[in-house]
């Protein structure tokens, strides 16, 4: 992996082809949770998953992803990304929907939920309108 003068890190083959690049997460690279981290397909911004040994684990395909967290990871469709200050380091996803994936990339809950949080335990608390609810792997 290197870095560019965007101070982007970015993996690349012995070819010298880009492959992804990791997704930047406050002030540096995204951390690994599980084994992965979060990547972006520079030409469509679409984020997926890599590891260190700079393999594609789940190819992106989802417009954001949260970390893993006990062997699953929250996405949303049909939000927008909303940054709190100039540095555009620091943001929230406002809207969409979201579900869960696992470690194949396999949907575990459908994209039906206006908010979800990390699991914890083997729960997570996830919200549909004004019902909240607390949701477990099974």
């Amino acid at each position: 992996m290197v870095a560019d003068n965007q101070v982007k890190i970015k993996a690349i083959n012995r070819k010298n082809e880009r492959l992804f690049t990791v997704f930047m997460f406050d002030s540096g690279p995204d951390y690994v949770s599980e084994g992965v981290f979060r990547i972006v397909d520079d030409s469509t911004g679409l984020m997926g998953f890599g590891n260190m040994a700079v393999d594609i684990v789940i190819k992106p395909q989802f417009f954001f992803v949260t970390p893993f967290s006990d062997g699953v990871a929250s996405f949303n469709e049909g939000g927008k990304i909303v940054t709190i200050d100039e540095s555009d380091r620091h943001l929230f996803i406002d809207g969409g929907k979201w579900g869960f994936i696992n470690r194949r990339g396999n949907i575990v809950f459908p994209v039906i939920f206006d908010s979800a949080s990390l699991f914890a335990d083997g729960k997570a608390r996830a919200t549909i309108g004004d019902n909240v609810f607390c949701i477990n792997k099974k």
